[in-house]
């Protein structure tokens, strides 16, 4: 077998990588090209192909073909120092100090010395003196799985290589912060705030788990959090890369029998039965090693303790002993309390029941008997966080009744006192019954004492404390349903103040049935000509638009408005809530130039009875922000509405009152739209978190606001982060609305961009398919919104290469956008540029040209200066001429893009290396190759490193 050197590895493993991610029976052609006439690298690859078919990677398939490589790099590891000094050079990388050692890795801090820019990193190499193959082996096989790993609460892979001495190294982003168990005890966190803590752990290992990577050495140390709080996960030494069956079952593949001599490279304190006993690990080895970082977590106490770490003793303690539950374990030590600011006696308390629970569950010996997955765990952990039931324990009754008593203790305490008062007053009444007048007063006395407690529920009141409870309410409706209140008026009052609160709280289904009640009984009432009669069916009308129902919504929208300026003339408050409600139902509709007067007519209202800065001027300013920009694209409007409305809710409101949340929410995506994603994210992820603080339990404002992070994270790149944000906005929604609800929806049209974004386009395609096919059912086929599925769907059929497919979509989209927004919106231009994608691809230049000409005008006269979909336009319009060998025009529209692109995404986006890569080859191709090269070589260094984007990177190759 021939000896490789480092250099030609590297190639090898180059081509390799790339040749996997083709179809075997386009790798012929690819690898033809790629080895360019070299038979001897041919038949090296040739062979990895093959092994690799067999043992499912390329470490494996190295080591099985190439031992005299990893024998050379182990033997050029024997002669290098135990220690590096300060100022070694590794790479690009100067060494600072260690920082840490393993059993097979010790870890330095270092600066970047070559470049441009200021980098310090984690640098990571085999011990010196090191030369088992398994080691290096190991080495390379977790330099592999971190460069398959992007994850906010996964350290990252920034760089790697082989020392001039052969040991193999990588570099890590370095994280300033302190172990999991040692960070929580600084602080003297509870219980709650250390589970919240643990929840990031679970997210990165389920994260994990989906690129099927089993981390197999999970323990404190292993998790860093820094000093504002993030979670990162370590450490991926001898973590497992599983094939597609094994992801999520509990007997995939075989892995080579382990010796017991192989305990070494464990952790007995956290590994997982099957580990010691040399069995096969899945992601149920994940979970029990978890078990035991949170059992430790909340006790102070290990899972195992050893008498001594023998194989037989650590197998009897791992396989056999069964850990006592934790809320017995975490009374051993008193400190340990001390360190959870608690007492011994409130930490045992706090522990049993739920806690013990879910950490034994993690904890069984069989991995059948586990959580099946880490998101299993971590669901039920916020089940526990949110007070409701879990779901590994058997549910029962007074289960589920005690659950509800502690989850809402003010409100069932409250709930009694109010059913005693009311008993009270019953007995009061009969005593007094011979007195009409005196029991007209008690109705209004009763009346006015639950509107006040209800009032207290609304969120924008109680910020999530325990008096919104569910059973309060209930016990007020069942009150309003009794003998105690006969008046239909008050009734129709109080119905119609317990539907807002419950509309507030998301509780949809119930609100609807409440307000359509408390319209019924002001008919009977007032009569259905009357100003209170008008109201409700502006509430009723609020709460349809909501879940969706917007031909109902409008309907009662207009009889609202209708009456309400019959009855109280044109120039009055309640007239101005009624337009705005129709407004707003008008614009979900579509119909923007009728909502904008409606909008534009109550504001004047408010400021014609209260003046420009009173708190009822704030929501008319507000909705006509969200017209400006969502539906006009007149985001410079938008903004001026949107800040005027904060500095309103800003001086009568206090920071975190829910009206403030929304109307900074609505200015990060204007600033969004703007293309000021960087400002976005940090607005938005601020909201996100205020909500989360006001609504533990969950709430679609919630939803909305992970939905705008998600938005703000994926414009700048980071795909892996923003699919995370979206998937919980999609569940709260789905929880919340259900499947087919428009905001739904929309985080599934967002879900499908993501994927798409990300070059998996078949599942993007499918979601787009069915959030078009959703939106045309509940909003019609001309709604904008479907138009932008429609949009969307040609978009990913185009880059498929389904062009015949993809043509008549767009067409119709482009279609369907002019008619309804008209000619010169920044939709319709989105249209255009992928039309012209389309267009350049299927050799149509001209028509190209025309099409990305006509988007790039649209998007300088709609949007601000220097707007990343600006950039699209440029881009696109400078590789069409270029291929029309115009690259003198095409030079500084690249350049203008590219530019624009650096400002808004990150060094690693696959637009902004395509950027790069087409303004070199304009520049080679007006023949300043020197000018070119460093252009194109950054370019297709991103390219080929983006998995996703194995055609991209081909081309690239092609044009060096």
């Amino acid at each position: 077998m021939r000896h490789l050197t480092p250099a030609r590895w590297q190639r090898l493993a180059l081509i390799f990588d790339d040749a996997l991610e083709l179809a075997p029976d386009a790798r012929a052609a690819y690898l033809d090209h790629a080895c360019a006439g070299d038979a001897g690298l041919r038949a090296d690859i040739d062979a990895l192909l093959a092994a690799d078919a067999d043992s499912g990677g390329l470490p494996e398939a190295a080591e099985a073909y190439f031992p005299s490589l990893i024998a050379a790099a182990a033997d050029s590891v024997e002669s290098v120092p135990e220690e590096l000094s300060t100022g070694t050079m590794i790479g690009p990388y100067r060494v600072v100090r260690e920082l840490a050692r393993g059993g097979m890795g010790v870890v330095y801090l270092a600066e970047r010395a070559q470049g441009e820019f200021e980098q310090r990193v984690a640098l990571k190499l085999i011990r010196g003196g090191l030369s088992s193959d398994e080691v290096q082996r190991r080495f390379l096989a977790e330099r592999q799985i971190l460069a398959r790993l992007d994850h906010p609460n996964i350290a990252k892979l920034l760089d790697g290589g082989i020392a001039t001495e052969g040991r193999p190294w990588f570099a890590m982003e370095l994280v300033d912060g302190a172990p999991l168990l040692a960070w929580c005890d600084q602080r003297r966190l509870g219980v709650v705030d250390r589970l919240q803590i643990f929840e990031a752990v679970c997210e990165a290992v389920r994260y994990a788990h989906q690129n099927l990577v089993v981390h197999r050495d999970l323990k404190p140390n292993n998790i860093l959090v820094s000093t504002d709080g993030r979670v990162k996960l370590l450490d991926f030494g001898i973590a497992k890369a599983l094939e597609d069956g094994q992801a999520g079952g509990l007997t995939g593949g075989q892995e080579a029998p382990r010796t017991r001599t192989e305990l070494r490279i464990l952790t007995p304190e956290y590994a997982a039965p099957e580990q010691v006993r040399g069995e096969p690990v899945t992601t149920a080895t994940d979970v029990y090693a978890l078990g035991a970082v949170l059992y430790e977590l909340l006790t102070g106490q290990r899972v195992h303790r050893f008498d001594r770490h023998t194989p037989a003793e650590v197998e009897r303690v791992v396989c056999e002993k069964d850990p006592e539950p934790p809320s017995a374990a975490a009374t051993r030590d008193v400190s340990a309390s001390a360190a959870r600011s608690t007492e011994p006696h409130r930490l045992r308390r706090l522990l049993r029941g739920d806690l013990d629970t879910i950490v034994l569950t993690t904890l069984q010996k069989e991995p059948a008997r586990r959580y099946p997955s880490a998101e299993m765990l971590l669901d039920d952990l916020r089940r526990y966080r949110s007070g409701l039931p879990i779901k590994a324990r058997p549910e029962s009754r007074i289960y589920r009744l005690g659950k509800f008593v502690r989850r809402h203790g003010v409100g069932v305490a409250a709930g009694a006192a109010l059913l005693l008062a009311l008993l009270a007053g019953i007995g009061g009444t009969l005593w007094q019954a011979r007195a009409a007048a005196r029991e007209a007063v008690r109705a209004v006395a009763v009346k006015d004492f639950l509107v006040g407690l209800f009032q207290e529920s609304d969120p924008a009141q109680a910020r999530g404390r325990d008096i919104t409870a569910d059973e309060l309410l209930a016990r007020g409706i069942r009150r309003l349903d009794s003998a105690l209140i006969r008046d239909p008026a008050v009734q129709s009052e109080l119905l119609g103040e317990l539907g807002k609160i419950h509309r507030e709280l998301g509780l949809f289904p119930r609100a609807d049935s409440l307000l359509e009640r408390s319209v019924r009984l002001a008919g009977a009432a007032h009569g259905e000509r009357s100003g209170p009669y008008a109201a409700r069916l502006s509430d009723w009308a609020t709460v349809l638009r909501r879940t969706g129902d917007l031909a109902r919504a409008e309907s009662l929208g207009r009889r609202a408005l209708t009456l309400s300026r019959a009855v109280h003339g044109e120039d009055d408050l309640r007239v101005a809530q009624s337009a705005m409600e129709l407004a707003s139902t008008l614009a979900a509709r579509g119909e923007v130039e009728p909502a904008e007067s409606l909008y534009r007519a109550a504001l004047a209202i408010g400021v014609r009875l209260y003046g420009p800065h009173h708190l009822e001027v704030a929501p008319d300013l507000e909705n006509l922000g969200a017209l400006l920009g969502e539906g006009k694209g007149d985001y410079a409007g938008a903004d001026s509405a949107y800040r005027a409305a904060l500095a309103i809710f800003e001086r009568h409101l206090d920071p975190d009152h829910p009206k403030v949340l929304n109307v900074q929410g609505n200015i990060a995506a204007n600033l969004g739209n703007q293309g000021r994603l960087a400002a976005a994210e940090t607005l938005a992820g601020d909201v996100a978190r205020r909500y989360r603080r006001i609504h533990p339990q969950g709430h679609p404002d919630l939803a909305w606001a992970l939905h705008l992070q998600a938005d703000a994270v994926a414009g700048q790149g980071r795909l892996a982060e923003a699919e995370s944000l979206e998937t919980a906005a999609l569940a709260l929604r789905r929880r919340y609305f259900g499947d087919d609800h428009s905001e739904t929806m929309y985080s599934v049209n967002n879900l499908a961009i993501i994927r798409y974004r990300a070059g998996r386009l078949a599942p993007a395609e499918s979601a787009f398919r069915e959030a078009h096919g959703l939106f045309r059912k509940a909003l019609g086929a001309d709604h904008p919104i479907t138009t932008t599925a429609l949009n969307n769907l040609g978009a990913v059929l185009s880059e498929e290469g389904k062009y015949s497919e993809a043509e008549p979509v767009l067409d119709q989209a482009l279609k369907l956008r002019r008619a309804k927004l008209g000619d010169s919106t920044p939709e319709a231009a989105m249209t255009l540029r992928n039309l012209g994608v389309l267009l350049h691809r299927t050799r149509r230049p001209d028509q190209a040209e025309r099409a990305f000409r006509e988007a790039l005008a649209i998007y300088r006269g709609k949007l601000p200066e220097g707007h990343f979909r600006t950039a699209e336009a440029l881009a696109g319009l400078g590789v069409v001429l270029v291929s029309q060998g115009r690259a003198a025009e095409a030079e500084p529209l690249l350049r203008e893009a590219l530019s624009i692109r650096q400002q808004a995404l990150d060094a690693k986006d696959v637009r902004l290396a395509e950027t790069r890569r087409d303004l070199g080859l304009a520049l080679a191709a007006l023949g300043r190759r020197a000018e070119a090269k460093p252009f194109l070589l950054e370019g297709c260094r991103v390219l080929v490193e983006a998995r996703p984007a194995v055609r991209r990177s081909r081309e690239c190759r092609a044009h060096l």
